[in-house]
């Protein structure tokens, strides 16, 4: 595993996936139980009744997985 602390997500992709579900984007840190810090993003849909939880896998990082989060805002649902 080599997490690539410096990429950043396409920031034209992210507004595009804000505007058209109406998204609210945040950055949320926290801790596993075994106090490692955490990082992800949640992208709050209106009106959604499910939140998905994605992981980006064993390499990569989340601004690699925007199909997916755009897919599931599409959808009517948070991520």
């Amino acid at each position: 595993f080599h997490p690539e602390k410096d990429t950043q997500a396409n920031p034209d992709q992210l507004n595009a996936i804000k505007t058209m579900y109406k998204a609210k984007w945040t950055d949320e840190t926290f801790r596993a139980q075994d106090g490692t810090k955490l990082h992800g993003w949640y992208v709050e849909v209106p009106n959604a009744t499910k939140t998905f939880l994605v992981s980006h896998g064993n390499a990569g990082n989340l601004a690699y997985r925007l199909k997916i989060i755009k897919a599931i805002a599409g959808s009517g649902n948070s991520v």
